[in-house]
């Protein structure tokens, strides 16, 4: 009889030829959809992860070792257009596949929790597929998910293994064996070496186990016989399985490492390796989530589930309709995973706030909706299950109204979602715009070989220009002194050459060199950050003037012709264009904080460009819709201030301040080079413009006339001394000192008019 009933079990759970159809099914339309309506490219979230893998970059830490392995082998067989290609077609393939994973997930939770001891048809083949198939479809429908798996990245690769090692496990409860147990097991381990995430599954796996068997002694659930005792479990053999794949799964990360030049490129030695590998391990951990981001998480999405899952097997009993107390509590667990569900963002308790300032770990973030979607699931077969309870009793009665009405409204539901929410257009045309802006950086720059940038583009740069075949290296001018960073760019020069003791200082080291002595090498760059350099002329008053701005970057050797400038400015006011249009729209749109930082970045580039172009209309309006403007101006200035404080001597830092003509900051560093050098030129300079300025001229006067002893004809300190002494009311000598300036400088219209205004004070 046991054996029997076991058997009876067995093929209940037995997946058939309707189950695979509809998993199937879901998948492959969940796959073309989010071919058709996800995000064209990789998130520029992923930028460095990516270009890490197809070897442009090395490593800056140790894990996802296994999807590196996988990926940076690709990428060196295929190359990088059609690997990036590749991720694509992966991240759509990865969203069908939880898909239908998510479909038999349900399946198997919704078999197990029945507590009927009558086997009821329309509960195995009506209510289990369709409330199946719903979650599936959500899941597929989630922007969680479908922005985890917007490309094959780690994330995608960790939320697919997941998914799968959750039905695994479903799949072992239901059917036993313990070679089940071992593969469950040794797939756990090589996943928790990747991610954080999933070392929670096997703490979760053991607690389930346990409570599912005290239920099945209780009568709460089917007495399974293929169910082991847990005294009786190999405990010892799958706990040491689980430390062997953890192990060996690091190990692979650590040879990763290696292979990919993170090694070299971070200076460590292998006994570093691991301990830097938990250090990470650790962060990415606490850095996934704020406290806040945790409750919510686990209030609305896994609490729900919890709730759900206590609360099934006492609301449908056979015996006597749901108690009130147990429909309202399923409710309102109903009511909180809805919120968290991801299906509407718009209805979500998180839209009082950015979901990825909370949660940044897209990972986790999709797991909380899984978890959510799950409670809605099962709550919905719960009720249709209630409702269904006198049909249930009668074998000869048809199905009532709600199943028969079921198959249309879930559809209509489908429908909604899928309209609603899957295309995400706004985010599609951010992207797409990003993206563009790459290529046309790439376009503007054509034969350059060296691009100076601010950084915040540039293994976007890296991965196309890797594309089309350009050798052109982006140059942050403002790279830190992390180890990785100043191998990454010196190792584009020679070896013992004074342009790589330059680029390790600092690339703004190498720019003024260049700048000043080098104009062959700066005919071969492209200028995106660092103009500020063309400014001002130099206080030896060379007129320096700027070079020819297209519509992403200067090049100071000049354009092929005016016709290339032209259509470089061009493509930049489409650009431009699109951007306007798109403004009024972004606030229903919920791109990642990388999209957004990157295309409030493009959206700067353009509008400076104008600006330098004297475009002033064109530059303001883009400058009004850029709401990151400000908040990345201070980060900008805060970041080069700490790089050129750790790397610089006051003596450079005076120098870049008046490049700069920041005679504010500039007499700062002044104070600490006249304290080794009474009679420093740029010192005292500076010193004498920040008191002009700050109207104390017979301060000024002296620190001007320092200058003077050091370098009697230079005329902007005879310029500017004149406004002083004239200031000072010492009109004859301020007239004399204008006019020796101007004889150094005829065609000056700044000294014509310091002269006529001291001849004009004078009389």
């Amino acid at each position: 009889m046991v054996k029997y009933a076991a058997m009876k079990i067995y093929e209940r759970n037995k997946l058939g030829a309707r189950d695979f159809a509809i998993a199937l099914a879901i998948g492959a339309v969940a796959t073309i959809g989010a071919l058709v309506f996800s995000l064209k490219g990789p998130d520029p979230a992923d930028w460095e992860e990516i270009a890490v893998a197809s070897r442009i970059i090395p490593p800056s830490g140790v894990f996802p070792g296994l999807w590196r392995l996988w990926a940076s082998t690709v990428a060196h067989l295929i190359g990088t257009a059609a690997f990036l290609k590749l991720l694509d077609i992966l991240g759509a393939l990865a969203v069908g596949a939880i898909a239908s994973l998510i479909y038999f997930i349900i399946r198997e939770l919704l078999h197990f929790l029945l507590l009927a001891q009558t086997e009821y048809d329309v509960w195995n083949k009506r209510i289990v597929p369709y409330f199946a198939a719903f979650a599936s479809v959500l899941a597929a429908c989630s922007d969680p998910i479908l922005s985890t798996c917007q490309i094959f990245t780690a994330d995608a690769f960790a939320l697919v293994m997941m998914v799968l090692l959750i039905q695994l496990w479903l799949r072992w409860l239901s059917l036993g064996r313990a070679w089940r147990l071992y593969i469950l097991t040794a797939l756990s381990g090589m996943l928790a070496a990747e991610t954080p995430f999933a070392l929670i599954l096997p703490i979760v796996f053991v607690i389930g186990y346990h409570i599912f068997w005290v239920k099945v002694m209780n009568g709460h659930f089917r007495a399974i016989s293929t169910l082991p005792d847990p005294d009786k479990m190999p405990h010892w053999r799958t706990f040491f399985l689980f430390l062997a794949s953890l192990g060996f799964a690091v190990w692979v990360s650590g040879e990763t490492f290696t292979m990919l030049g993170g090694l070299a490129a971070n200076e460590w030695s292998m006994n570093d390796i691991y301990f830097r590998y938990s250090a990470a391990y650790g962060k990415s951990f606490f850095d996934s989530s704020t406290l806040i981001g945790w409750i919510l998480g686990l209030g609305f999405g896994v609490l729900p589930l919890v709730v759900v899952l206590k609360l099934f097997t006492r609301s449908v009993g056979d015996h006597r309709p749901m108690p009130f107390r147990y429909g309202v509590m399923l409710v309102f667990a109903a009511a909180m995973a809805v919120l968290q569900s991801g299906a509407f963002p718009a209805a979500r308790f998180w839209a009082m706030m950015k979901e990825i300032e909370l949660v940044p770990s897209r990972l986790l973030l999709s797991m909380f909706v899984i978890c959510s979607i799950a409670a809605l699931a099962i709550i919905g077969a719960a009720f249709a299950f209630e409702c269904q309870r006198k049909y249930l009793r009668q074998e000869d009665t048809p199905p009532g109204p709600l199943l028969r009405g079921l198959v249309p409204a879930m559809a209509l539901v489908i429908a909604i979602l899928a309209a609603i929410h899957v295309p995400r257009p706004v985010e599609k045309q951010m992207q797409q715009i990003v993206n563009d802006s790459i290529e046309e950086i790439l376009n503007e720059a054509d034969d350059a070989k060296w691009l100076f940038t601010d950084g915040r583009l540039d293994a976007a740069i890296l991965l196309a220009a890797g594309e089309r075949g350009s050798v052109i290296k982006p140059l942050n001018m403002l790279s830190g002194g992390a180890k990785v960073d100043v191998f990454i760019r010196e190792r584009y020069f020679e070896k013992g050459s004074v342009e790589r003791d330059l680029a390790k200082i600092g690339i703004d080291k190498l720019f003024g060199t260049w700048y000043d002595s080098k104009p062959e090498r700066m005919n071969e760059s492209a200028v995106q950050f660092g103009l500020w350099r063309w400014k001002r002329p130099s206080i030896d008053g060379r007129e320096v003037e700027m070079p020819p701005c297209s519509g992403f970057l200067a090049r100071p050797g000049g354009f092929k012709d005016e016709a290339e400038l032209e259509r470089g400015i061009k493509a930049a006011e489409e650009i431009a264009a699109r951007i306007l249009e798109l403004s009024s729209k972004r606030e229903s749109a919920r791109p990642s904080r990388a999209l957004d930082n990157a295309f409030a970045a493009v959206t700067w580039r353009i509008a400076w460009f104008a600006r330098m172009r004297n475009d002033t209309d064109l530059s303001q309006a883009l400058n009004r819709t850029n709401r990151e403007l400000k908040q990345d101006i201070v980060k900008m200035e805060e970041e080069e201030r700490r790089r050129t404080f750790q790397q610089s001597s006051p003596k450079d830092l005076l120098h870049m301040a008046l490049r700069k003509a920041d005679f504010a900051e500039a007499q700062r560093y002044a104070q600490a080079v006249l304290k080794g050098d009474e009679y420093d030129l740029e010192a005292n300079f500076a010193m004498g413009m920040w008191l002009t300025l700050d109207n104390r001229p017979q301060q000024a006067e002296m620190y001007l006339r320092r200058c003077l002893k050091v370098r009697p004809n230079e005329p902007v300190v005879l310029n500017n001394l004149s406004i002083v002494l004239r200031k000072a009311k010492k009109y004859e000598e301020a007239e004399e000192l204008a006019r020796q300036a101007l004889k150094i400088l005829p065609d000056s219209a700044e000294v014509k008019k310091t002269l006529d205004d001291a001849i004009n004070r004078a009389l």
